[in-house]
């Protein structure tokens, strides 16, 4: 390849994610290990023309509370030379972090994924993985990474209510979604057709029939629930902000009106005038953070969506099912 064809490559937009057979495997294996908790990865891998394959990971130690992350990053080092070592795909591409009934949206997240985009490259992504959603049957793997506007803004540390407006920023301009493809080996496709073509028991199969359980969906709308109570105590403490630094300012404008009103007076008694300035000035308390809202409120839509996908799935499976009864 020549090294124009590298600096385009290097230039060109992400635009999807192909992530091997056996990496899938590895991520949906780690993350069951580990029944409580969020377990996470190191993905490794090229891009190539727009797609950011990844052919290989590995998992990370769990941090202790007293632990400062050296640990942690020492393994990964060590990790990456001995892959380079053996002739291994040892380019860091992003990382991978399991998740439960779609909660995985935290600012611990965003600091991790904002590292890995500005220290590494920009085209680094985060792989979730929803434990709960694989164990139903449905597989679930989704690619995100964080937008340039958050970036600027995050690199800042303001979320202002005027930054944001200057910006044009909302929840939904934090995370950028992108499709997901799972690729097999060769040899890999000739055993999953091999394995395809095995003689099943003289029956229909109506296992896509089967509804999606009252609990799962109940966790969904238990998750939805503590997000918006979340989201309530957010947003009340910004209101508490707001009513603070509204009366402090219509307390400066009260004393500056009444100190224009002697000026007034005194004006008319031939005495000199007093500085219109207040001897107090406003004491209005920096605003509040607003990233935490936001956050908040992007966990919110997401669980929504969920919902509303599981839904719509379940109430179709339940007519056809009803069909087949009939």
């Amino acid at each position: 390849m020549k090294p124009e064809d590298l600096e385009l490559d290097a230039q060109s937009p992400l635009e999807s994610v192909q992530l091997d057979g056996m990496v899938a495997l590895k991520i949906i294996k780690h993350c069951r290990e580990r029944h409580s908790g969020t377990v996470t990865g190191q993905l490794l891998g090229l891009d190539v023309d727009g797609c950011l394959e990844v052919t290989n990971c590995f998992p990370l130690p769990q941090s202790g509370k007293n632990d400062d992350g050296s640990n942690i990053t020492i393994y990964q080092m060590d990790m990456l030379r001995s892959l380079r070592d053996v002739n291994a795909d040892h380019n860091t591409v992003g990382w991978y972090q399991s998740a439960r009934n779609g909660t995985f949206i935290t600012q611990s997240l965003v600091e991790t994924q904002f590292d890995y985009q500005r220290k590494l490259n920009e085209k680094c992504v985060v792989l979730v993985h929803d434990v709960t959603s694989t164990e139903r049957g449905n597989f679930a793997i989704r690619a995100f990474r964080l937008t340039k506007t958050f970036m600027r803004a995050f690199r800042a540390r303001d979320f202002t209510t005027e930054n944001m407006r200057k910006l044009k920023f909302n929840s939904a301009s934090i995370f950028e979604e992108l499709p997901v493809k799972v690729c097999n080996s060769t040899l890999a496709e000739v055993l999953l057709d091999e394995l395809d073509t095995v003689e099943r028991p003289v029956g229909c199969d109506l296992t896509r029939l089967e509804l999606a359980g009252d609990e799962s969906l109940g966790r969904v709308v238990n998750s939805i629930t503590e997000s918006v109570d979340e989201w309530h105590h957010e947003q009340g403490q910004w209101l508490y902000w707001l009513r603070g630094a509204q009366r402090e300012l219509s307390r400066v404008q009260q004393a500056v009106q009444k100190r224009k009103q002697e000026n007034k007076d005194r004006a008319a008694a031939g005495l000199p005038l007093l500085p219109e300035e207040p001897e107090t000035p406003a004491r209005v308390l920096p605003e509040p953070s607003r990233l935490d809202q936001m956050l908040t409120a992007h966990q919110m839509t997401a669980l929504a969506k969920q919902l509303e996908s599981d839904g719509t799935a379940n109430l179709t499976r339940l007519y056809a099912a009803k069909a087949v009864q009939q």
